[in-house]
């Protein structure tokens, strides 16, 4: 449904998982890296037509291993002013501009 998108990484959390085993796994798995100081930044949530969906996001440093496209076909690290050429699925709004530095102004829980 939100396919040519881009994303970031993550993803489903299994049951009796924490949020943060659930990023540690999913980047281990998506990008083959290892990490540490994860920094909650905040929660979203959005509804789209075939469901709803909410998720914590989180800031985190490299610890181990180099970044590669495991889960994905392409991989980009980019700067955040760099961000608004690149289209997110509407869910990402509010993380977006919290990481190009703009004021929230709703759409989220950030």
């Amino acid at each position: 449904m939100l396919g040519g998108l881009w994303e970031f990484p993550g993803g489903k959390r299994k049951p009796r998982e924490s949020w943060e085993a659930c990023l540690r796994r999913e980047l281990r798995e998506e990008l083959g890296i290892g990490i540490t100081a994860l920094r909650p930044l905040g929660r979203l949530r959005h509804a789209y037509a075939h469901g709803r969906i909410r998720f914590k996001v989180f800031s985190c440093r490299v610890a181990g291993g180099r970044p590669r496209p495991l889960g994905a076909s392409r991989l980009r690290w980019v700067a955040p002013g760099q961000l608004s050429r690149y289209r997110f699925p509407p869910a990402n709004r509010p993380l977006l501009r919290l990481l190009r530095g703009d004021c929230l102004d709703g759409g989220g829980v950030l």
